[in-house]
């Protein structure tokens, strides 16, 4: 019985990794747009990367973010790289667009992991490991060609 156990819970575990992992693409093809949509590891906020024609949006949606929360984006890229994102902050997420949200998405190569503090505390961390290949596949919509 202790085996099983073991067992049920090594695949539940497995499982859980494999979803937390999942990155899901959605591409409308007549203004070629790609939306790359992530949720963090406990499945309550998403970080959606829209591109089309190099116009690029990082939004960040969670309806427990309120306007006049403070946020900060945080980056592992050999150092930390911390973005403050409050001025972005709408009632349900975080919308970033512009030269911001271009630097924010040339940042999320090579990343392992996306940190979201709200208010001071660790709000949401989404991992990033698969986001990679995704980005590359799909760089041409979001003005990366010479990526």
């Amino acid at each position: 019985m202790r085996k099983i156990l073991i067992l049920f819970l090594i695949i539940i575990g497995t499982l859980t990794a494999q979803n937390t992992q999942e990155v899901k693409v959605e591409v409308v093809s007549p203004n070629k747009i790609v939306k790359i949509i992530k949720s963090d590891r406990d499945g309550l906020s998403q970080l959606i990367l829209t591109g089309n024609n190099g116009n690029i949006t990082v939004e960040i949606k969670d309806r427990r973010i309120k306007k006049g929360d403070t946020a900060e984006l945080m980056l592992r890229k050999g150092k930390l790289i911390v973005y403050d994102v409050s001025q972005y902050i709408n009632d349900g997420g975080i919308t970033i667009t512009g030269s911001k949200a271009e630097e924010i998405y040339y940042n999320l190569y090579n990343i392992e992991f996306l940190f979201l503090d709200v208010n001071n505390i660790e709000h949401s961390t989404f991992i990033l490991t698969k986001l990679t290949t995704e980005l590359r596949k799909y760089k041409k919509p979001f003005g990366a060609d010479d990526f």
